[in-house]
């Protein structure tokens, strides 16, 4: 789209349009003035010669006559009858001494001395001795006479002596205007042409100016807003807080975090990525009706300062939870549907810090309080929270350490077969502690990992560590790990599995890797064909705690499944008599039967439940009654004693075969 120049560049340009015509103009008008008057004097002096020549030939006596002698008859003949000739309306004849001898329109021939010759710009008679005539050309003529006129001055010359002086008096009007129509033509033209020529880079400059002062403007712009959201940024919202804080007027900062946006980058693409910031920011904007300041200071990071003027203000945890309702709706994207949530800490100028370095700390310390207590909510700035902002931090520094010293650890939980009681295999567990060695629950770290983006690092080190453990084992038994979403990322998982897997010399068939729900929720074709690259090379692919979340059977027949892990929430319930847990458990254990898929309860921890499940079908148990998650220098203990029972199982069927025969 071209912007045309805003009004008073437009004024300008007319004006030196303007101004530079009405020059060109008085320009073109002088010009041809000048023009004109030397070609009329051209013009009169030709015919005025011509005539001196003809005077001259004409007249016999004509020196005699100038010198003061009375005219012959055939000069006053000549003279009589020759008023006029062509444009030559009128003539005087002067003595060489100046005396005027005879004037054409009066024909009285020296009977009266009409007074001395007088030439124009000049004194004397000392110009009677050159041979050069003069001209005067006047546009402005009596009112009886010609409208425009030139007087021609010429020595009379006869023999070589000078006889007088002839002033012929030559009508110019029609010459005039017939010169002039002509020369206005050209110069007309000529002006117009010159017109184009100077308007036109004039035009070009005033607009390089323009482009040049938007290419300013935009560059300023840029420097001050998001280009993506046309939200202010970083710097721009550091400029209107301390506008706010040096003026002493109430305020609240909403710092805003997008829930699940990598996410969304990471299956979606980019592109809708891009697409859901913008529909983010226009959200925003409209929840604080424009009455407050919107910044997107990076990423999927968001800040709003809300000004507080007195009762008729909206109060600032309404605006909080206002903006987690909205981001909580569904966005439709470029024909996805997608839904994430947002997380929103609040802090008030009043109360909350003392500097702005402290009230942005303050927002920030309630936002991640609101992640921590499950995302997508709002969350005000208490003072206590300062512990839990510094424990994070402690947590976020010990992670990083954790990472680089590779100082996690992995504990074994066994798996059994619900029927025969055999050991199937192990599930590797993460495993973290704190430098005095006391234990950090996975379910506080690894949230926090892929927020900081360590999850894939780690993710590595289970894989490779898990299985390097396995190949210990007895070649029958499996090793599981647990996968997170953001580790399907980059599109490598196939590739980095298989390189593990044979790096550690496992069999492929003997890895298991298992899934939550939030991956499968990312019903991409990006995560299917990891799933099917990884199910090729033999990977048994497993569905983690089926039972918590939205439980699709859409996940079970979209995917490429092996195993279904029902979740130890629904274990619990199983010897209850008023609770339906047992029916569920067995129409999941049915379905997952119908689907090919072999069935494993997690959390069995009495041997009620585990006979419920035997007798409901169950493939695998899992749970404290068979066994907790140990060190890898537990576990050959465990496979002995599988080994042994195995062993004494089959000698006590060897024996019943020897009875019977």
């Amino acid at each position: 789209m071209i912007n045309l120049p805003d009004r008073r560049e437009a004024w300008l340009s007319i004006a030196l349009m303007v101004f530079s015509t009405t020059l060109f103009m008085l320009g073109s008008m002088t010009v041809s003035h000048i023009a004109i008057k030397q070609i009329l004097a051209k013009e009169a002096r030709e015919q005025a010669e011509s005539f001196r020549t003809y005077l001259i030939a004409s007249t016999d006596a004509l020196n005699d006559f100038l010198a003061g002698k009375p005219p012959t008859t055939r000069t006053t003949s000549f003279l009589a009858n020759t008023p006029r000739v062509g444009s030559l309306y009128r003539y005087k004849l002067y003595s060489a001494d100046g005396q005027a001898r005879f004037v054409s329109d009066e024909l009285d021939f020296g009977a009266v001395t009409y007074g001395m010759l007088e030439l124009p710009g000049k004194k004397g008679t000392a110009w009677t001795e050159q041979s050069e005539p003069l001209i005067e050309t006047r546009f402005a003529g009596k009112l009886d006479g010609p409208e425009v006129f030139s007087a021609v001055y010429l020595p009379l010359v006869i023999g070589d002596a000078l006889a007088g002086t002839l002033v012929a008096f030559i009508d110019q009007t029609d010459t005039r205007s017939h010169h002039s129509d002509q020369i206005r033509e050209v110069c007309l033209k000529i002006g117009g042409l010159s017109a184009l020529v100077f308007v036109f880079p004039l035009l070009a400059v005033l607009w390089q100016v323009r482009l040049r002062r938007q290419a300013d403007q935009r560059i300023a712009h840029m420097a001050r807003f998001d280009s993506l959201t046309g939200l202010m940024n970083r710097a721009e919202f550091s400029v209107r807080i301390e506008q706010l804080f040096a003026s002493d007027e109430a305020f609240a900062v909403h710092l805003v975090d997008l829930d699940k946006f990598k996410e969304v980058n990471d299956f979606r693409g980019h592109g809708v990525g891009d697409l859901l910031l913008r529909e983010v920011a226009t959200r925003l904007k409209a929840v604080t009706g424009g009455i407050a300041h919107v910044a997107r200071l990076g990423g999927d990071e968001f800040a709003i300062l809300h000004a507080i003027r007195g009762a008729s203000s909206l109060d600032p945890g309404i605006i909080a939870s206002d903006i987690v309702e909205q981001l909580g709706q569904h966005f439709y994207l470029d024909g996805y549907d997608v839904q994430i949530g947002g997380s929103v800490g609040t802090a008030l100028s009043m109360t909350d810090g003392a500097t702005i370095e402290d009230l942005l700390r303050a927002a920030d310390t309630a936002l991640y309080a609101a992640k921590n207590s499950g995302r997508s909510r709002a969350v005000a700035f208490l003072p206590a929270m300062n512990e839990a902002r510094l424990a994070r931090l402690a947590l976020e520094t010990h992670l990083r350490d954790s990472v680089a010293r590779k100082a996690f650890n992995l504990h074994f939980q066994p798996i059994y077969f619900a029927s025969s009681g055999h050991l199937e295999g192990f599930e590797a567990l993460l495993r973290l502690s704190w430098p005095d060695g006391k234990p950090i629950a996975p379910i506080e770290f690894i949230p926090i990992a892929e927020d900081m983006g360590l999850i894939e690092d780690i993710g590595q080190w289970v894989i490779k560590e898990a299985c390097a453990a396995a190949c210990q084992w007895p070649g029958h038994m499996k090793v599981s790990v647990n996968i997170s979403a953001l580790q399907f990322r980059n599109g490598n998982l196939p590739e980095l599995v298989s390189t593990l897997v044979s790096e550690a010399g496992l069999a492929k068939d003997r890895l298991c890797i298992e899934l939550t729900e939030g991956i499968l929720m990312e019903n991409s074709e990006k995560v299917i064909s990891q799933l099917r690259a990884i199910r090729s090379q033999g990977v048994t692919i497993a569905l983690d705690d089926f039972g918590t979340g939205y439980s699709s059977l859409s996940y079970l027949s979209c995917f490429p499944l092996d195993r279904l892990k029902i979740d130890k929430s629904l274990t619990h319930d199983l010897a209850t008599p008023a609770s339906k847990a047992r029916e569920i458990a067995k129409a999941i254990i049915g379905l997952g039967h119908v689907l090919n898929l072999a069935v494993t309860v997690e959390g069995v921890e009495t041997l009620e439940q585990h006979a419920i499940l035997q007798q409901l079908g169950c493939d695998h148990v899992q749970g404290y009654l068979m066994g907790r998650p140990m060190p890898v220098i537990d576990v050959a203990a465990v496979i002995a004693r599988d080994l042994a029972k195995r062993m004494n199982a089959a000698c006590a069927i060897f024996e019943r075969a020897a009875a019977a025969e």
